[in-house]
């Protein structure tokens, strides 16, 4: 099985410039349009969305300077709150839908991919789940955690799940380079 992931950038589902704010009518908005495309295609379905207000906040505060396991509490929950409006939404639309949380799949070792447990995402898909994992705060055997951001989820869960396309949905007109300006290709 070669799944579509689909990354759902942070930016697009809550307020930027608000704590833990999220754009209810733009996760709706997104829900639905995930429930067409299912009834038009067989392709399974990852998706990762992104912490914005739920997370970049309290990762700023809490786990930036080192280890603190109330921090990371702290982030988790925030950014499991986001990702709780998204799977209701999601089931809401007729989309059979599953948390994965990074925090208890995965472990880091200097902020790289060191463990990812890929068992329930394959579960999942075999059996017509949208598995949705999010940006998260995750467990790191050298800083203790760090953040993982779905940006680096996508393209880690592409090369091991053999993904067939990836998709990002964004607040920009696509692609930036460091000056702001769209890359073309």
């Amino acid at each position: 099985m070669s799944p579509v992931i689909l990354k759902i950038g942070g930016s697009v589902i809550t307020e930027k410039d608000a704590i833990s704010c999220a754009r209810k009518d733009e996760v709706d908005r997104i829900s639905q349009e995930i429930a067409s495309f299912r009834v038009n295609s067989q392709d399974a379905i990852i998706l990762v969305h992104g912490a914005g207000s739920f997370g970049h906040p309290q990762a700023k505060k809490w786990v930036t300077g080192g280890f603190d396991a109330q921090g990371v509490y702290l982030t988790h929950s925030s950014v499991k709150l986001l990702n709780s409006m998204v799977l209701d939404s999601l089931n809401t639309a007729g989309i059979m839908a599953l948390p994965v949380h990074p925090l208890s799949s995965c472990l880091l070792e200097n902020g790289k991919i060191v463990e990812f447990n890929l068992g329930q995402i394959k579960l999942m898909l075999e059996r017509g789940v949208v598995p949705v994992l999010h940006g998260d705060v995750v467990m790191d055997r050298a800083k203790g955690a760090a953040v993982l951001s779905g940006d680096r989820i996508v393209p880690y869960l592409a090369s091991v799940m053999n993904a067939s396309k990836i998709g990002a949905g964004s607040n920009v007109d696509g692609v930036l380079d460091d000056t702001g300006a769209v890359i073309k290709k």
